[in-house]
């Protein structure tokens, strides 16, 4: 887990790169508040969003990080209001 904050490349890509010389299945970032989840070279990579500060995503979210074994799965989850 990393923060993903710099100048250089994308958010994903930094997040990434703090992790090159060592040997990872999942990379999660934030920094940006935008959700996101993909794979890149093997990689699961997630940033959850905001479950409080959306910024100019139409939704406030959050993450959910399955570990099944082997396996593991992000999950975005989106919604309207932060109020509870």
């Amino acid at each position: 887990m990393v923060h993903g904050d710099g100048k250089r490349g994308t958010t994903a890509s930094r997040a990434l790169a703090a992790f090159e010389q060592g040997e990872v299945d999942v990379v999660l970032f934030g920094h940006s508040h935008r959700p996101f989840t993909a794979r890149q070279a093997g990689v699961l990579i997630g940033n959850p969003g905001s479950p409080t500060d959306k910024r100019l995503n139409p939704l406030f979210s959050y993450g959910i990080l399955t570990v099944d074994g082997a396996t593991a799965r992000f999950g975005l989850k989106f919604y309207l209001s932060r109020a509870v």
